[in-house]
């Protein structure tokens, strides 16, 4: 590939975004990040959105980057509508790619939820920072209280695809990750491109 590439994973806080992106780069689920002009995943580079901030984007020819929705800011301030300026900022500087948006129910995200609590309750059994352990279960609880509600869902995506919607030459993918009851939800079906 002589162009870099960048294909953009977007979905809330303990949605699987990792998981999946892994098991794509593995060729477990081919059709999530397929793009005719990708090919070798196994030398995608996988990184948080976070991290481009600081650090810009790696010398990769292909990267994604996972993008966490700012729930907890967002229903924190009551926004009217989705925002998130670091983001929008770099967006122009980015090189070709699409965003692709795993959709899952809130029944979904609070069974993955539980999950990482239940794990993180078992690294408290033996801490090495405790505090940092707390908050983020407190952290955890906040969210499922947030996606407990199917009407609160229902508007982080709709405000979400707003936000993207006023984003220039980036193609948007819809992924509704079937509820299988497995871990994350393995299963999905890709709804094409808005």
């Amino acid at each position: 590939m002589s162009a870099r590439h960048v294909k953009i994973i977007a979905a809330p806080s303990c949605a699987g975004k990792s998981y999946h992106a892994r098991r794509a780069q593995q060729g477990k689920a081919p059709d999530l990040l397929a793009a005719a002009d990708w090919s070798a995943p196994r030398n995608w580079r996988i990184i948080d959105h976070i991290d481009i901030y600081a650090a810009g984007l790696p010398a990769a020819a292909a990267t994604v980057i996972l993008y966490t929705l700012r729930t907890i800011p967002h229903f924190d301030n009551q926004c009217s509508e989705y925002s998130d300026p670091r983001f929008s900022a770099i967006m122009p500087e980015l090189p070709p790619g699409d965003i692709t948006t795993l959709v899952l129910t809130g029944r979904q995200l609070c069974r993955n939820i539980r999950r990482k609590r239940l794990n993180l309750g078992l690294r408290i059994l033996r801490p090495r920072n405790l505090l940092l352990l707390r908050q983020r279960l407190a952290r955890l609880r906040k969210l499922e209280a947030i996606y407990a509600d199917p009407a609160n869902v229902d508007r982080l995506y709709a405000d979400w695809f707003d936000f993207i919607a006023r984003i220039p030459d980036r193609e948007s993918r819809v992924v509704l990750m079937a509820d299988t009851g497995e871990r994350q939800g393995n299963s999905h079906r890709t709804m094409g491109t808005l």
